[in-house]
């Protein structure tokens, strides 16, 4: 089906001046009072309607959330601070009645999001165009679901690294993509443009143009493991400190100034139940574009999933970092595995 024919509106969303409040929540009733709190401290500022941000990080219980409101200048208060909402592009649907039936909207959103080959981002945004804690079935929420533009990402990568003229070499014919282009489309032409980027790169520089395209990883969990090294200047303290917060970090093993890590399966479930090794292969890939076609993509592809270990232990060490695939689907292996070698 359609965008059209689904009711979902894609929009390309400008950075706002917000108020906000962060906190680990179960469910959207335990905000109420959180923006009355907004409502109090920002009356006089309030420019539009109340946010709610999810965000990427694992906690053990509950959601990482940011309920916010748009306003004409910064306001602080106690457990109030203010900062701009990032840009995003997304995939908007307007749902109506209660929160707890918005699990029906996501599911046609990505399901759409899946059926095109598309990547949403880590932080997904709820805009509450009306909120009646008493009157539930009034509520108007535009679920708001981020994209990750991962070919924007891999274009800038192309021109920062090999420059214009290789960049258009390996980007032709993407302008014939669009939002509604099906996912076998869109796949075909990321391994076309991967044939295109190896026979013209080495892997240092395939590794700087994809680890960009990478998932951000969560900056508060970066700040957690960074405190740790600032105030010791240990790696193995660092490490200790990341399996104490296992929801949050991935597992590394250390030999001298080398770290290895193996990424966990996507699908524990669907692993379990899997009896050929393709379906292993699948079952443990996190990438939706790329999962039911590992036999035919480059494992340069890969070098996308080290940008997630790149932009953490580089935010740790606040120097370069170099990450190498060890293992990978792609290449028919049974995991991902990368080194990370650290300059210390």
């Amino acid at each position: 089906m359609s965008l059209k024919e689904l009711d979902i509106t894609p929009k390309a969303i400008k950075p706002q001046l917000v108020a906000s409040t962060r906190l680990v929540i179960q469910k959207r009733a335990e905000l109420v009072p959180v923006f009355e709190k907004l409502d109090r401290e920002c009356k006089d500022h309030i420019c539009g309607p109340r946010i709610l941000v999810f965000h990427a990080d694992t906690v053990a219980n509950g959601f990482d959330a940011e309920a916010c409101v748009p306003v004409t200048q910064a306001v602080t208060a106690i457990e109030i601070t203010s900062r701009t909402l990032e840009a995003a592009e997304a995939l908007t649907m307007l749902h109506h009645g209660p929160h707890d039936t918005l699990s029906e909207t996501y599911q046609k959103i990505y399901g759409f999001t899946r059926a095109h080959g598309l990547m949403g981002a880590l932080t997904g945004r709820e805009v509450f165009l009306e909120l009646h804690p008493k009157r539930p079935e009034d509520n108007a929420t535009e679920v708001q679901v981020v994209l990750q533009n991962w070919h924007k990402r891999f274009a800038t990568g192309l021109e920062k690294v090999l420059g214009p003229e290789d960049r258009a070499k390996v980007m032709q014919g993407y302008e014939a993509l669009t939002l509604e282009s099906s996912h076998s489309e869109r796949f075909a032409w990321t391994a076309a443009a991967l044939q295109r980027l190896d026979a013209i790169a080495d892997e240092h520089q395939k590794y700087l143009i994809l680890s960009p395209c990478a998932h951000d990883f969560p900056d508060a969990s970066i700040a957690i493991a960074r405190a740790v090294y600032e105030e010791t200047g240990d790696i193995d303290k660092v490490l200790d400190a990341m399996h104490a917060n296992y929801t949050r970090f991935p597992r590394f093993t250390r030999k001298g100034n080398t770290l290895y890590s193996q990424k966990r399966p996507a699908n524990p479930e669907e692993l379990e139940k899997a009896k050929t090794d393709a379906e292993r292969r699948r079952a443990s890939c996190f990438c939706p574009l790329i999962r039911d076609h590992l036999d035919r993509i480059s494992h340069t592809f890969c070098y996308c999933g080290s940008g997630w270990l790149r932009r953490l232990w580089e935010g740790i060490l606040g120097k370069p970092v170099q990450v190498k695939i060890v293992k990978s689907l792609a290449k028919g292996d049974d995991a991902c595995q990368f080194a990370i070698h650290l300059q210390i």
